[in-house]
């Protein structure tokens, strides 16, 4: 009886410790402007208003139609501690075949930089 109860009991700590695992993966998310065409994750972007979405459980990194949802550029990232912290959106861009590469973006009063992986 003392047996079985305690299994019970240790299947429901189990059970919360993965459904508190859900819920501790983020995803961050916010409506930016961007002036001119970029690339993400190899993918052409035009210049507009789109909501950039970072999913920390699979570790990326998606723009999006901002009226739609739909997916228009995805890549692999990560999170990286930022020095300080800013009230502005933070974008981080290298130029590579002469298209603007976004590498890295910060949203407002966050603790980390979102860092696009290499070749993504």
């Amino acid at each position: 009886m003392m047996k079985k109860t305690f299994t019970r009991i240790a299947l429901v700590f189990m059970l919360c410790a993965m459904t508190g695992l859900v819920a501790f993966a983020k995803e961050k998310s916010r409506v930016v402007s961007f002036g001119s065409d970029f690339v993400v994750g190899g993918t052409q972007v035009k210049a507009g208003t789109y909501r950039v979405s970072y999913d920390s459980q699979t570790n990326q990194l998606s723009i999006l139609d901002r009226k739609t949802k739909a997916v228009i550029a995805k890549a692999t990232a990560r999170l990286e501690k930022r020095d300080g912290s800013s009230n502005a959106i933070d974008m981080r861009w290298v130029t590579k075949d002469s298209a603007q590469v976004l590498v890295g973006i910060s949203f407002p009063g966050d603790s980390e930089n979102i860092v696009l992986n290499e070749g993504g």
